[in-house]
């Protein structure tokens, strides 16, 4: 749809079409307001000044081009921005240096380049500037540069020819080739201004000074613009509280058949519900503590109070007009005015919702919760004065004004000793320079989870973490705030209803992605030229994110390429481009991302090293120097052979935290024993004193459940003397697999599909020419299991009795051809799955064995499902490892 066709619609009443008019060009507004010196944090507020004016002026819109006149707008509206700064902040100004009036942009513009021309432009004179910014980044031209400034196009380019030349100046530039370089670079960071431009809220404004709520709306009025108001509240903010009654009370054509049966079950009166109205509200303004004239501010009370209005009217004929009876209105008004501590105790005492209900239950509760915040924070700000005296050695300082509550004024009394029931507290401000009321996500809400499915719940509960950036610093540390974007990341992907606490938590998830890529005012991830050695880290953990992660898509090519550069900066870092992991994320939201994910692999590479090894000592040595010790995963870049060096190296060092963070768990299920495995590690060498070299083979490592694991070879010579299993966590850490080292022995998980039956196939068919048993002396124990198993299917006793294990049970060959097979049933048909691993007996000491040592496993073969009859899901069959290789048992099937 053109621009004239939705403002068109607009003109005819059609706000659906003003949301989409907005969504089309918020982002030329914002960064136009951006290139005009308004500040990161302001922009937001002064793109919505900009739709809501336009809003306002359309009738005064004919046929002139719509581009030029929203231009037009937003210069207005940066004017008058910065003549409110400038009365705002003259004290202050007097205190700045001559160039104060410079962005906190580092976030935006990361390159010392950008920003330097960035200033240059904002130093110039507006009448230089405006033609510069609107020829260059808005790309328009003399014609409508000249439209928008009242300025003919041949001044235009004589302003442009001199803001040019001026900048060539101030910034030492040679040439307009370079000049347009420059440019060209700028605009691209340009793209980088964040978004927070909220469609809703604006939609939201505009009804509410359209006066929705009033009682004089018409019922013709209603009729005529029925469609449109529903889409409007579908859309809008409050559309979570209102829909319902919306759709069911007033939003209903004249020509509605009447409604016998509803009418008589209204057997109330107006004034029956007046009164049960006024006494549900004095309930809550109790529970709140607060008078009624105070009750009456909180913007939910309101809407509850027009709505009320709008659908109990003095004449019953007035009343009837709805298809839905009086008592089913009356009730949803009351959910529109129920606290939030009341919407918690109804949950929790109702049975599991859907989860469609649990997101549309979380919404409201999150808007409800934001209306609170909003009118508390009003009244810390009315009393800002006498609160701000509650200090502690010369700061603000909660605690002692929560202690101090009583000798406050009356309201802020009673907004200390309830609000905290709301999920509402009280806390210093960011800036430290006033009290602010913020959620907290209480420790009862937590029942919400028996009743309220993830990932709606944990949404909510992860708001109260949030602002993850303040100033342009992280609130957290930043390996912290990578954890946390990991799990938002997730918690997001997980979400298939996405509304207004969605929209609210990703705009957190890009801020904090943004902050943790390219840094920000207080943020410094590039330092002279290098990555800091804390961002490492960082990127090193977002690399490795959960599942198909959109960050991981967008992060692990420049990270490849830029601790490959020694982490120096170079091109594939400077032309990344963070519009790149929005669409990313989009494509994860509807499933597309999987298909073009680069296949996960470990990040490893095969080698062997002498042991004892000083370079490799003394690098693992140097990588714990500056570190938290209690956080290992600051480390960046460690070999699998190094982490086992790291672990060595702290046991001697005892550095006991170390240790405990290289061992892993993953697979472990024998809690009663976890301490008793946790100490033999701690206490074992691992490195044994007759070792000369170790060795990694990542053909042979596999993933896990996301995990890759794998395994060091610690070898004597030629002869492996130890392996020790190992996994990658999914911060990129190579750890120590401690249960696997409990197992003694374990085999990956191998599925039996064509792949694996051609290789055992082969495998039998070679062994059978002559018995050659140097074939299968590599082989592992699953896949001999197998070839025994296909010498049965093939009724081949010969090639059965050369696998087993000779000994004092086994009946002599002759013995064993005459009786019949013990296995019966086609193992190709009968299973699904295999593996072998051997559990240590209870009575013998954790991690005495090394692996030239002969010891038994179990081959586990489990049955296709609809094969299983009773509890039995497997089959096992017993094996020995001897010098040779793996030999089966007789009668080996348990």
């Amino acid at each position: 749809m053109q621009d004239t066709e939705m403002v068109n619609h607009v003109q005819n009443g059609n706000l659906f079409a003003y949301g989409e008019l907005m969504e089309h060009h918020h982002r030329t507004v914002e960064k136009y307001a951006f290139q005009c010196g308004v500040k990161v944090v302001d922009i937001q507020s002064v793109t919505q000044e900009v739709f809501i004016k336009l809003y306002k002026s359309l009738g005064e819109f004919e046929s002139s081009d719509f581009t030029t006149w929203l231009y037009k707008l937003t210069l207005k509206a940066t004017r008058d921005y910065h003549k409110r700064e400038k009365r705002g902040q003259e004290e202050q100004e007097l205190q700045r240096d001559e160039h104060s009036t410079r962005l906190p942009q580092s976030r935006i513009l990361v390159f010392d380049e950008d920003r330097e021309l960035h200033d240059a432009i904002q130093l110039l004179d507006e009448k230089y500037r405006n033609p510069l910014v609107l020829f260059y980044f808005q790309e328009l031209t003399y014609v409508q540069i000249g439209e928008i400034l009242n300025i003919q196009p041949s001044e235009v380019e004589s302003r442009l020819t001199d803001s040019r030349e001026n900048i060539k100046s101030s910034l030492e530039i040679l040439d307009d080739n370079q000049f347009e370089q420059n440019v060209n670079l700028l605009k691209k960071s340009y793209k980088r201004v964040p978004s927070k431009f909220n469609v809703d809220e604006v939609l939201r404004q505009i009804e509410l000074e359209r006066g929705i709520g009033e009682d004089s709306i018409s019922q013709e009025k209603v009729s005529k613009s029925n469609k449109h108001k529903v889409n409007v509240w579908a859309v809008g903010l409050a559309s979570v509280l209102l829909i319902g009654i919306l759709s069911t009370s007033f939003l209903k054509d004249d020509n509605t058949p009447s409604r016998e049966v509803a009418n008589a079950a209204d057997t109330k009166s107006v004034d029956d519900f007046k009164k049960s109205f006024e006494e549900q509200k004095t309930t809550y303004r109790n529970t709140l503590g607060l008078t009624e004239e105070e009750f009456n501010q909180i913007e939910f009370v309101k809407l509850a109070n027009q709505l009320f209005a709008l659908n109990f009217k003095e004449s019953r004929s007035d009343n009837e007009s709805s298809s839905a009876s009086m008592d089913e209105r009356y009730e949803e008004v009351l959910d529109v005015l129920k606290i939030p501590s009341q919407m918690i105790n109804d949950a929790t005492a109702d049975k599991q919702m859907s989860e469609e209900e649990g997101d549309k239950f979380i919404d409201e509760l999150n808007t409800k919760i934001d209306y609170l915040t909003t009118y508390y924070n009003s009244v810390l700000e009315r009393h800002r004065e006498i609160l701000n005296t509650a200090k502690m050695g010369g700061k603000l300082d909660a605690s002692y004004l929560l202690a101090n509550r009583y000798d406050l004024p009356d309201e802020v009394e009673n907004l200390i000793n309830n609000a905290n029931t709301q999920g509402i507290s009280i806390r210093v401000s960011r800036d430290n320079n006033s009290y602010e009321a913020f959620f907290e996500f209480p420790n009862h809400w937590q029942n919400l989870y028996e009743t309220i499915q993830y990932p709606s719940i944990s949404l909510l509960q992860m708001k109260s973490m949030v602002p993850f950036t303040y100033g342009g610093e992280l609130i957290l540390t930043p390996l912290e705030s990578a954890m946390y974007l990991n799990q938002l990341e997730h918690t997001l992907l997980s979400t298939k209803h996405r509304n207004s606490l969605y929209a609210i938590m990703k705009s957190q998830y890009e801020d904090l992605a943004y902050t943790l890529i390219f840094g920000a005012s207080n943020t410094e991830v590039i330092t002279n030229g290098r990555v800091s050695y804390e961002f490492q880290a960082v990127w090193n953990s977002l690399r490795y994110s959960y599942g198909d992660s959109p960050m991981k898509y967008f992060i692990r090519p420049m990270f490849e390429s830029v601790s490959e550069n020694n982490w120096e900066v170079n091109e594939v870092y400077r032309s990344l481009n963070f519009n790149d992991l929005k669409v990313a994320f989009t494509l994860a939201e509807n499933g597309d991302l999987a298909a073009i994910m680069p296949k996960e692999v470990s990040g490893a590479k095969s080698t062997t090293i002498n042991w004892p090894n000083s370079e490799v000592e003394q690098k693992v040595a140097e990588s714990i120097e500056n570190i938290d010790l209690s956080h290992i995963s600051q480390i960046v870049g460690l070999s699998p052979i190094e982490s086992v060096v790291l672990y060595q190296h702290a046991q001697e060092e005892k550095l006991r935290e170390i240790n405990q963070q290289l061992l892993s768990f993953m697979n472990f299920t024998d809690h009663e024993n976890f301490e008793k495995v946790m100490n033999s590690w701690l206490n074992y060498e691992l490195i044994p004193k007759e070792a000369t070299s170790l060795r990694y083979q990542d053909e042979n490592t596999f993933e896990q459940h996301g995990n890759f694991v794998g395994s060091v070879d610690v070898l004597n010579g030629d002869q492996v003397i130890r392996t020790i299993p190992i996994n990658r966590s999914h911060q990129g850490i190579w750890t120590i697999d401690a249960s696997l080292s409990y197992l003694l022995y374990s085999e990956p998980h191998v599925e039996i599909n064509e792949e694996t039956i051609k290789d055992i196939q082969n495998l039998y068919t070679r062994f059978k020419e002559n018995y050659d048993y140097t074939i299968l002396k590599d082989v592992g124990a699953t896949m001999v299991a197998g070839i025994y198993l296909e010498a049965a299917s093939q009724g081949d006793l010969n090639t059965q009795y050369e696998l087993l294990l000779k000994g004092e049970n086994t009946p002599n060959k002759e013995e064993f051809l005459s009786s019949p097979s013990d296995i019966e049933t086609d193992w190709k048909k009968q299973y699904h799955s295999m593996e072998s691993h051997q559990d240590y007996p209870l009575d013998e000491p954790l991690l005495s064995r090394d692996k030239t040592d002969e010891f038994d496993v179990t081959a586990w073969l489990y049955i296709k499902p609809e094969l299983v009859t009773n509890e039995f899901y497997r089959n096992g069959i017993q094996m020995r490892k001897t010098v040779d290789g793996w030999r089966v048992y007789y009668l080996p099937i348990q």
